[in-house]
């Protein structure tokens, strides 16, 4: 048994009749534009010949990256096995087949799964406040026992304990150990430290619940790479302080690996060597100047609200058929309709979305390039409205908003690479409470709604 770190969330757990990589993103970067690589990645497209298995964890940009999945040269799609949680959607494993893997495995929520005749993998999803199923995996080989956590929400303690349970004896644990979405605004210095605290508060949780007798720190190798966000990478944890955390506050040995790096458990590791070249990445990124990062171009109020009202279409395309039927036939009744502005598909929509999510109050938004507050609800739609900056919810770019709108995971996408700035406390949950639904559908997990 042997583990090479890959970058970021991303390691190859070689048990000799398997290589499992999880969790691949060696190019590019991930969540609009919003985070990247902290170090380069050494694994090339090439290496993917060598790899028997991908499993991802979750379907988050910087665990299931596109780009880097696009990368693998055809010969090598030919020859691996994907393997992913079951879900309602289908939406991972469809894409994987299309892309041309040889095969693509369901894993069963909370069983233990053969993989080779040396080779059981358990499998289950972590719920987080988004609703997110996030994934984590637990690979048992005669050798030794490999738990992945990667950035599952393993925050109680009563979950730690059922994880044990279920692992049995831990021989490497790898988890998360700083923060991976927006802590507050530019000014909110203290704030970030206390989570960072709270972060490694849940590293120690988890470490010590399952008694790991090595604990490799990673999923948070990266840097927070556009103007927006560039100043939440001043407070986040840095491995050097992490390593000196678990050393001294957890029962197991810290293993810092940098990109290329191949350990066997159970035998030494420098991981001061590749502490030095974190750092000196860290010092890179300290370095640059923010200002000179290109602006995004403003994007068009019409096309925004276009973006808006295909996003409310995308709501009410899993809204029960019946509701659809009957508001529309009321739509047909409505002389005042008729005489509106709005085209009749788009006022049903309005309809149908009052009846689905009729106590989601509205919020308002400041677009930061057109500065220009405006209003959106969902079944109100995007308007302009007469409000001080200090009066909205969040302050964005009209980009960044588009791309909400865009996607249905976009919106918890804003919410993890951080590019907003809060307009009043609490405003930001004001704001983002009214993407939790879309992601929820893109989930394929909201009781009453189908994704199919």
């Amino acid at each position: 048994m042997q583990i090479e770190f890959v970058n970021h969330a991303s390691v190859v757990i070689d048990t000799g009749t398997c290589r499992i990589l999880c969790d691949p993103w060696i190019i590019g970067r991930a969540f609009d534009d919003g985070w990247a690589l902290l170090s380069e990645s050494r694994f090339q497209p090439d290496d993917f010949g060598r790899i028997t298995h991908i499993w991802f964890s979750h379907e988050h940009s910087d665990h299931f990256h596109i780009p880097s999945l696009k990368s693998i040269p055809q010969e090598h799609l030919q020859n691996i096995t994907v393997l992913y949680q079951q879900t309602r959607d289908k939406k991972i494993v469809e894409y994987c087949r299309k892309l041309g893997f040889a095969d693509v495995r369901e894993l069963r929520q909370g069983c233990w799964e053969t993989l080779a005749p040396d080779v059981e993998l358990y499998c289950k999803a972590q719920e987080d406040g988004w609703g997110s199923a996030d994934s984590w995996l637990c690979v048992k080989t005669p050798d030794a026992t490999i738990l992945n956590l990667n950035d599952s929400d393993v925050v109680l303690a009563e979950d730690a304990e059922e994880i044990a349970a279920v692992a049995g004896k831990v021989d490497v644990l790898l988890t998360q150990f700083s923060y991976a979405s927006w802590q507050g605004n530019v000014d909110d210095v203290a704030g970030r430290l206390a989570y960072v605290k709270e972060k490694l508060e849940e590293v120690q949780l988890q470490t010590n619940t399952v008694k790991a007798d090595y604990l490799i720190p990673f999923a948070s190798f990266v840097w927070f790479c556009h103007r927006d966000n560039f100043y939440l990478n001043h407070d986040a944890s840095r491995i050097d302080n992490v390593r000196d955390y678990i050393a001294t506050e957890t029962v197991a040995e810290p293993i810092v690996m940098y990109p290329g790096d191949v350990w066997q458990p159970g035998t030494e590791h420098d991981s001061e060597s590749a502490i030095e070249r974190y750092v000196a990445d860290y010092a890179v990124v300290g370095s640059k100047d923010p200002g000179s990062f290109s602006s995004d171009k403003p994007v068009a109020i019409d096309e925004l609200q276009a973006a808006c009202v295909s996003f409310q279409a995308k709501l009410a395309k899993h809204a029960p058929p019946r509701a659809l039927r009957s508001y529309i036939a009321r739509l047909q009744c409505d002389e005042d309709h008729r005489n509106g502005n709005y085209p009749r598909w788009h006022r049903a929509l309005r309809l149908a979305l009052a009846a689905i999510f009729p106590r989601v109050p509205d919020t308002t938004i400041f677009l930061n390039d057109h500065e220009q507050a405006f209003r959106f609800g969902l079944t109100t739609g995007l308007h302009a409205v007469e409000a001080g900056k200090g009066e909205c919810d969040i302050h964005v770019t009209s980009g960044s908003l588009l791309y909400a709108f865009k996607y249905l995971f976009g919106g918890q996408s804003l919410a993890i690479n951080g590019r907003f700035q809060e307009g009043r406390p609490g405003g930001h949950f004001s704001f983002f409470r009214l993407f939790k639904l879309s992601f929820r559908i893109n989930e394929g997990i909201v009781p009453g709604f189908s994704t199919r």
